[in-house]
C-alpha cells in the first residue's frame, strides 16, 4: 500500500496530554497518530491500522495509559510515570532527530490547544507545568538542552519565574 504508513504513533485519545505531546514528533517522523482507549482499540483505530497497513506502533504513554494487552501491531513504547515525566521522554526522543531549538510549554493540569499548532509550526516538543510547580523532569530537560526559544501557554506566573530562573 503505497499510501499507508508502516509505521504509526498510537495515543490514549480520552485524556490529550499524551497525543498532544506526541505531536511534533509524529510529525517529523511523519507518521499518523491513532487513538485508543486505555483497555479497548476501537474499530476505527483497527480499521485505520488495516487501511495504512501498519505492522509497528510507538505507543505512546505507561501502561496504565495503553494497556500492553490490546491487540497491537508490535511496539516499541515511549512512556513515563506520569503525563510529566511522558512528555519529557517524547522531547528528549524528538531532540535525538536533530533540529529542535524551540520548546513549549503549558499547564498539564489543563493544556492549551494552541500550544499544538506552536510546536506543529516549530518542530518543538511540548512539555508541561503543573499548576504553579515544575516537575523536575521538566527542569531537568530545559536544564540540560539549550533552546533558542522557550513559548509559554498558559502557564502560571509561578511556574514561569521558576523555569526563567533556569535559563
Amino acid at each position: 500500500n503505497p499510501r499507508g504508513s508502516r509505521e504509526a504513533i498510537i495515543a490514549r485519545g480520552d485524556l490529550r496530554f499524551d497525543s498532544f505531546a506526541s505531536v511534533a514528533y509524529a510529525k517529523k517522523r511523519g507518521l499518523p497518530i491513532l487513538l485508543v482507549k486505555p483497555n479497548e482499540v476501537p474499530l476505527v483505530t483497527t480499521s485505520a491500522l488495516n487501511q495504512l497497513g501498519t505492522n509497528k506502533v510507538t505507543v505512546i504513554g505507561g501502561s496504565e495509559a495503553v494497556n500492553p494487552g490490546l491487540n497491537l501491531p508490535p511496539e516499541s513504547r515511549i512512556g513515563g510515570d506520569d503525563r510529566y515525566e511522558t512528555a519529557v521522554k517524547i522531547a528528549e526522543e524528538l531532540i535525538k532527530l536533530g533540529g529542535v531549538d524551540t520548546l513549549v510549554i503549558t499547564d498539564g493540569e489543563n493544556p492549551n490547544p494552541i500550544s499544538v499548532m506552536i510546536a506543529a509550526y516549530y518542530g518543538a516538543p511540548i512539555v508541561y507545568s503543573r499548576g504553579g510547580d515544575v516537575p523536575s523532569s521538566t527542569m531537568d530537560l530545559i536544564k540540560k538542552n539549550r533552546f533558542k526559544r522557550i513559548v509559554f501557554i498558559g502557564v502560571s506566573g509561578d511556574a514561569m519565574s521558576k523555569i526563567k530562573s533556569i535559563v
